[in-house]
């Protein structure tokens, strides 16, 4: 077993699971541990959420905001989510490991809820962080779009 610390975001994972693809031979496990904010209300301050269902991906499509950075557009063209974001189908997870991992950390944390991770391909826009200074048409982006789907 190897403890690896990888930094953060989505290139970061790709990185670390493809470079080690590269030098390890036979079957390999990941289980990724890291920060996050929960979109459950059954996942209070401090619990652990183990991403038993699966994982899926939201990215912002830069160019479907290009007319609102645009002088000429004078900066008020509002995008539809759909337009501006995609999230990705769930990928997996493997049903054994989420039940070992969950029970390994079933006592340790005030409470351990199994869920879905959506990872984000910006700490920012994609996340539903709103910012005055960028017109990313997120406020609604996680209550009406990612929760939705």
């Amino acid at each position: 077993m190897s403890v690896v610390a990888i930094g953060m975001g989505v290139s970061m994972m790709d990185f670390f699971v493809r470079e080690s693809r590269a030098v390890i031979d036979g079957p390999m496990a990941v289980v990724r541990f890291g920060t996050c904010g929960g979109l459950t209300k059954e996942a209070p301050t401090g619990s652990i959420v183990v991403a038993s269902k699966g994982s899926a991906l939201i990215t912002r499509h830069a160019d479907a905001f290009a007319a609102n950075y645009s002088a000429s557009a004078g900066g008020d063209s509002k995008v539809p989510l759909e337009e501006g974001y995609s999230l990705s189908s769930l990928a997996p997870a493997c049903p054994d490991l989420s039940t070992l991992v969950t029970r390994q950390l079933d006592g340790v944390a005030p409470q351990v809820v199994q869920g879905v991770n959506v990872s984000a391909d910006s700490f920012y826009s994609s996340q539903g962080r709103i910012d005055d200074n960028f017109d990313d048409c997120n406020a609604d982006l996680i209550s009406d779009y990612v929760l939705q789907k």
